[in-house]
């Protein structure tokens, strides 16, 4: 029996300038389901979520919640109706409590005064429901795992008694064992017979949750149905609009080995050991070849490539790049200097300067390449920045466009072509494709191995393991701060990878799964 729809959108549109960020919309969300919107960075999800959540106001079209008019004027109002939203950068005050964000602007009261006992019963019996009914309301948010916080901002919505929960790339942060967590809950949610709409760029999560799916491209709905009416082939070709054969381009066939010495690494690290993390890992990046790092979050591999970079104190260990030995106490801009480059995972805290456009923050480290006698000459600059939006993809009105207004996928794209216009030998890619869809993954991947095959060593870190399996030549896992032994990418398994990276130790023999 098909669910009662709950919330009923006809003809939404929402423009922003040249924009058209959506384009008259039709859709229902149904009670008791799961409805995943996919598609390509810019085609409009977010903006579908503002508009629920009342964050932004649609320029044309109607919206009814169970019946009637849906117009609300500002995220409080949304909440009021029995919608809510759980962000992908979770919207938490780290200072309090467990309680008091659950509770924030909620708080039972009784003659002006809050109802203390009476708060920490309806938190508790709320976080019961959330199978975390061990999870301490006193705890400030800032001590909780980013898997927990976001069991905070869900509790959150249900204290609000909403009826649907707009969940916005929750699991980039995630945990596998997190991740599982919460697709469990959704499942509990559903049960309940409230409305889930899930964004995600990982169509197998896509496949574990969503009971329907909907694909939008440039602003318009270009097909829903129900999950066993599609499958990745048809969802990827309807998001891009073209058929993708090969997400991950072919690895070069290795050499025919020959007796010659061994070329020298581009970076060579040796017992490198920060303040906490790492604790003495040694690694090699050759010349032409993709290292991928495996591991769990918080097992030590930011703080491994914010120590190669300068970033963090170095008390311990070696490090040559190019065949010149790097100062522990050497700047990060003294390594750039020597070729060395770093994608930062954190693209709004380091990566980008959010407030300046695009063109600044792609060649913010190169200008001196189109200055002539002090000046910077804009037709190459611009020239320049053209090649890499075309060749990213990068949607925007202008290079002059102010970062902060691209959505996360294509901030990342300006921040992978800041690196490589850089030239330097040896990058660093710490999570490049987290926040990007399947079509731009595929030519992030393209560029990479790109890289790598003009003649550059690379370190790819990442929390996708088919990702480090497609592209990358060896593979390394960390865990607590510890490196094991690099390996080419044929001897590795993605569950030999797993139990590594959850027991320190090598896979029994015969344990492995068939």
């Amino acid at each position: 029996m098909t669910a009662q729809p709950l919330l009923v959108l006809q003809e939404v549109s929402k423009r922003f300038g040249p924009t058209q960020a959506l384009d008259g919309l039709d859709l229902e969300i149904r009670s008791g389901e799961c409805l995943a919107l996919v598609g390509e960075n810019g085609a409009g999800k977010s903006t579908l979520l503002k508009i629920l959540s009342g964050q932004y106001r649609p320029d044309r079209g109607t919206m009814r919640f169970e019946g009637r008019p849906f117009e609300p004027r500002n995220p409080r109002d949304a909440i009021r109706h029995g919608v809510a939203i759980v962000h992908q950068e979770l919207c938490l005050a780290p200072h309090l409590s467990v309680e008091a964000n659950i509770l924030l602007g909620r708080e039972p009261s009784r003659l002006g005064f809050c109802r203390a006992r009476k708060s920490k019963a309806i938190v508790r019996e709320i976080l019961a429901r959330l199978d975390h009914a061990g999870l301490d309301v006193d705890t400030p948010v800032s001590a909780l795992t980013p898997g927990l916080r976001q069991i905070v901002e869900i509790a959150r919505a249900i204290a609000a008694d909403a009826h649907v929960v707009l969940l916005d790339e929750p699991t980039s942060s995630l945990t596998e064992v997190d991740t599982r967590r919460l697709f469990r809950l959704i499942d509990a949610l559903k049960a309940r017979g409230m409305a889930v709409v899930f964004i995600s760029h990982a169509l197998e999560e896509v496949d574990r949750v969503a009971d329907r799916i909907a694909v939008l491209r440039d602003g318009r709905l270009i097909r829903v149905a129900d999950r066993a009416d599609w499958d990745r082939g048809s969802i990827v070709g309807t998001m891009v609009g073209r058929t993708i054969e090969d997400l991950y381009p072919a690895r070069p066939e290795a050499p025919i080995a020959v007796d010659a010495a061994e070329p020298p690494p581009l970076l060579d690290a040796v017992e490198l050991t920060g303040e906490i993390v790492p604790k003495g890992v040694s690694l090699r990046l050759m010349r032409g070849r993709i290292l991928g790092l495996a591991g769990l979050i918080g097992s030590g591999r930011t703080e491994l490539a914010r120590v190669m970079m300068g970033l963090d104190r170095t008390i311990g260990g070696r490090m040559t790049i190019c065949g010149e030995p790097i100062r522990p106490i050497a700047s990060a801009r003294s390594r750039i200097r020597r070729g060395l480059g770093l994608l930062s995972e954190d693209r709004a805290g380091e990566g980008l300067a959010v407030n300046r456009s695009i063109e600044e923050n792609m060649l913010y480290s190169t200008y001196a390449r189109d200055a002539r006698f002090g000046l910077i000459r804009s037709a190459s600059s611009r020239a320049r920045v053209r090649k890499w939006v075309s060749s990213l993809g990068i949607k925007c009105v202008s290079p002059g466009q102010p970062i902060r207004d691209l959505s996360g996928g294509n901030q990342q794209k300006v921040a992978l072509a800041r690196l490589f216009e850089q030239e330097g030998d040896v990058l660093i890619l710490d999570e490049p494709t987290r926040g990007v869809d399947v079509g731009a993954k595929a030519e992030i991947y393209r560029m990479i191995r790109e890289q790598a095959d003009h003649g550059r060593a690379v370190l790819l870190i990442s929390s996708y393991l088919p990702e480090l399996f497609g592209l990358c030549d060896d593979l390394a896992v960390m865990r607590d701060g510890r490196l094991s032994p690099v390996r080419p990418i044929g001897e590795w398994s993605q569950e030999q990878a797993m139990h590594w990276a959850t027991t320190g130790v090598e896979m029994a023999a015969g344990s492995e799964r068939a």
